[in-house]
């Protein structure tokens, strides 16, 4: 956690619902949505 309070989550799935995050967390706010390429490759 930072100095100020705040911190980062970082959600897939069903917990990227804004009212499920908020359930636990009231005053939490989106900030962005970020996305992670992944290339497997099985040989």
């Amino acid at each position: 956690m930072s100095s100020s309070g705040c911190f980062m989550y970082f959600a897939y799935g069903s917990n990227l619902l804004k009212e499920r995050l908020q359930l636990k967390n009231p005053s939490a706010v989106f900030h962005c949505v970020g996305r992670i390429q992944v290339n497997k490759h099985d040989i």
